[in-house]
């Protein structure tokens, strides 16, 4: 219990933790026309994606011909990054 007081949220041994704590999941695949290939993650949207690659909601929906929102974990997406 003492140990877990004194590791520092933004420190190296939190973020260590969080890492073994998720799924491990491929990286990003780069693709030859700019965009990435991208496996969902649990907790994902397409929101937080297009935040985290620069781009939309909408361009995401185009690349993947989705006609909704809704996304599953281990779901490949193409992410067309700006």
């Amino acid at each position: 219990f003492k140990t877990a007081l004194d590791i520092r949220p933004d420190g190296p041994e939190a973020a260590n933790a969080l890492r073994a704590l998720m799924p491990s999941q491929p990286a990003p695949t780069a693709q030859p026309d700019g965009s990435i290939i991208y496996t969902v993650r649990p907790g994902d949207t397409l929101y937080s994606l297009g935040r985290r690659y620069g781009t939309t909601v909408e361009a995401i929906m185009t690349a993947n011909g989705l006609d909704s929102a809704q996304i599953r974990d281990g779901q490949q997406l193409r992410i067309p990054v700006h």
